[in-house]
């Protein structure tokens, strides 16, 4: 926890700042799943009283980023994978979404702008600057969903925004996936570009799915996947629930 920055004195030190600063540390595995939190260390580390903390960690654990262990303490929420299939599946179909609208709604300088941040998306993986790439994916998201034009699927990608993060950031630390997952961004952006939404859209999906069997290769290795999730290299693109195929 030490780690973590300190929040400046020069604002007052309000609920939304610390909120802002814990979404951002569990995001960036600064604060790794299982953590428990100590809230005496953290207002120390973090500059603020305990009540503002306290605050701030109640809001967190509503939006799921944080859990109680068995014995009522408050830890980083640990995602199985369960968990992590059920976002991806959501994931797959409203980003895809997105990406089709935007391939249909964007301006010409929308488009240019986003065409500007996959270079800069690119000069990080140039620098294998990983914190900067995570940082530039939320840009391109959110230009993305600007550009899209469609409130409701802004406010929803928004409200999983920082369970998502938080699966980007494990999903990247697969051996050769920073350089990939550009490669992929660079087709999504060539669909749109060509203004081809359906293609945006399977270009898109293709990419969550990619990247959620990555995500599953690294908790493999952690030993921590459910025994009900399948173990094909096909999680979301073949898992059926109701008869229902995505992908």
């Amino acid at each position: 926890m030490d780690t973590l920055p300190k929040i400046p004195r020069v604002i007052a030190p309000t609920r939304s700042t610390a909120v802002q600063v814990l979404r951002e540390a569990i995001a960036q595995r600064l604060l790794r799943p299982g953590t428990r939190l100590s809230e005496r260390q953290l207002a120390t580390t973090l500059g603020i009283s305990r009540p503002t903390l306290r605050e701030a960690l109640r809001e967190l654990e509503a939006e799921g980023l944080l859990e109680r262990d068995e014995l009522g303490r408050l830890i980083v929420a640990q995602f199985d994978s369960a968990m992590a299939l059920a976002l991806y599946e959501v994931r797959e179909v409203l980003e895809g979404f997105a990406a089709a609208l935007f391939a249909q709604r964007a301006t010409d300088d929308e488009i240019a702008e986003l065409t500007l941040t996959l270079d800069s998306l690119a000069e990080a993986v140039a620098e294998d600057d990983f914190r900067r790439y995570l940082l530039l994916k939320d840009q391109f998201y959110g230009l993305l969903l600007a550009g899209a034009r469609n409130p409701i699927l802004e406010s929803l990608l928004k409200s999983l925004q920082w369970r998502f993060r938080f699966l980007r950031a494990t999903s990247l630390q697969a051996p050769g996936r920073l350089k990939v997952s550009l490669a992929e961004m660079r087709e999504i952006v060539e669909a749109i570009q060509r203004r081809d939404a359906r293609l945006a859209d399977q270009r898109s999906r293709q990419h969550i799915r990619n990247a959620a069997d990555a995500m599953f290769s690294v908790l493999d290795k952690t030993g921590t996947p459910s025994s009900d999730v399948p173990t094909d290299g096909r999680r979301v693109a073949t898992r059926q629930r109701g008869g229902h195929r995505l992908g």
